[in-house]
């Protein structure tokens, strides 16, 4: 480095924020502008909710509506309380508060109106994700989850890999040998926001 010092006081000034204080390892040029990439979108994407947000809160609110309308099979005396359920977990899962639960519940069931259902019936998240045939590996270790990740790009790969997450509350991935592999942070805010709904579901 040519001011070795400016870099150091560069890291030292990330580190000491209060806010964007996270600081990610890098091993090769590649990484780095794949890394560059996706902050820029992340922030260019919040930069386009501020603008959008308002008229998108009018319109997930009509869409858990209606997707509660299409589920009315039952004479009304008899689904008025299951409507009732299916719109107020609807209305939380399309809230951008809960985006993150809302992309793992898509991912484990294949579709989210097909874990409305179990997340109403089941009392907690760990019920929920063995309902589904899923097993909790709790991996903390960030480097041993990247060399998951980098297995799957080869082609020895002992099993296929759904679909996984990087957010600042760690990582979680899914695959098709029904393993959630997912750190201890990810998996309490997993567990709140389960935890969140059901308080949801038993308000009057």
């Amino acid at each position: 480095m040519n001011h070795a010092h400016q870099t150091f006081a560069l890291i030292d000034e990330i580190r000491n924020s209060e806010f964007y204080n996270g600081l990610l390892s890098v091993k090769t040029a590649g990484e780095m502008k794949q890394l560059v990439k996706r902050q820029i979108a992340d922030f260019v994407g919040e930069k386009l909710n501020d603008v959008v947000r308002p008229i998108k809160s009018e319109v997930q609110e009509v869409l858990a509506e209606l997707k509660t309308l299409r589920k009315e099979m039952a004479p009304a005396h008899q689904a008025d309380e299951k409507t009732e359920l299916y719109l107020r977990t609807m209305r939380f899962l399309l809230d951008d508060k809960h985006a993150d639960f809302r992309k793992f519940c898509e991912v484990i069931a294949n579709d989210l109106d097909a874990a409305v259902p179990l997340l109403i019936q089941e009392q907690d998240f760990d019920h929920f994700v063995a309902a589904f045939g899923y097993k909790i590996i709790v991996e903390d270790n960030k480097e041993a989850f990247d060399e998951i990740m980098r297995q799957q790009r080869t082609v020895e790969k002992s099993h296929r890999l759904l679909s996984a997450v990087h957010s600042l509350y760690g990582w979680w991935a899914v695959f098709d040998d029904n393993s959630l592999v997912v750190n201890t942070r990810q998996l309490q805010k997993f567990k709140a926001a389960y935890a969140a709904l059901r308080g949801n579901l038993r308000l009057s």
